[in-house]
């Protein structure tokens, strides 16, 4: 975007410029423009042109586009190789950040299945056994799209065991 104004007549247009190539032009205000950015140090300037054709280039602006660094995730709870029995509640949790921006969400998957997802931290879910060996992972998603998927925690859910009892007297 660019401010223009004209004290003795009019503002026809502003032209806008990445790396001294013209990407566009806007004819009324707010006067803006869009670009599709690449990778890399630009520089943006925009020239603006009045009613008589004079015209006046706008001091530059440097800017550095870099890449998405995706976030980091992993599973906080259960541990690996965790038993639990049929219909306990499981308490998911997990770690997760981003160094260019900030978590959108983590989402819980169970055998490739979401079990659910947490918007904000601590990342946290409940989960409802059922029996069998089951994996669990966590997928976390930034701010702008990137994702990372945790490792693999391998729990076992077994069938409600009877207990066990011995006598210790007499």
């Amino acid at each position: 975007t660019a401010n223009a104004a004209d004290v003795d007549g009019t503002v026809d247009s502003v032209e806008f410029y990445v790396n001294a190539s013209k990407i566009g032009s806007s004819i009324s205000v707010p006067y803006e423009n869009s670009w599709i950015s690449t990778i890399g140090t630009h520089t943006l300037t925009a020239v603006a042109t009045d009613n008589s054709g004079k015209y006046t280039t706008a001091s530059e602006v440097i800017i550095t586009v870099a890449n998405n660094v995706p976030p980091t995730v992993n599973i906080a709870t259960p541990l690996n190789g965790t038993s639990f029995t049929n219909g306990a509640i499981v308490s998911m949790s997990a770690n997760a950040s981003d160094t260019d921006g900030s978590i959108d969400s983590v989402e819980f998957f169970v055998n490739g299945i979401k079990a659910g997802a947490d918007y904000t931290s601590p990342y946290q879910i409940n989960w409802t056994t059922v029996v069998g060996t089951k994996t669990v992972t966590a997928i976390a998603t930034d701010n702008k799209g990137a994702k990372d998927t945790s490792a693999i925690v391998t729990i076992i859910v077994l069938s409600n065991i009877a207990p066990t009892v011995s006598l210790t007297a007499p």
